[in-house]
């Protein structure tokens, strides 16, 4: 049973090691509940969505803001 666990844990590492695209991908709410007032996302990074709840407590007033930050590495 233990290889048969062995065997499936280096499978997939494996398996996401080929399908990685060399991108690495940081997400961030922003705004604070309870008064979340719509934020622009910052200079380099894009807009995902709006949220009413997002990573946490929930606005009473406003949505947070899901934005993304996708930095390209080399990997030689």
């Amino acid at each position: 049973m233990r290889s048969n666990l062995l065997v499936f844990m280096l499978m997939s590492i494996s398996l996401a090691s080929m399908f990685n695209d060399g991108l690495d991908t940081t997400y961030a709410w922003y705004g604070t509940a309870p008064f979340c007032f719509p934020e622009d996302c910052p200079d380099g990074w894009t807009f995902v969505k709006n949220d009413d709840k997002g990573d946490g407590s929930t606005c009473w007033i406003g949505e947070k803001t899901l934005c993304k930050f996708v930095d390209a590495h080399n990997d030689e």
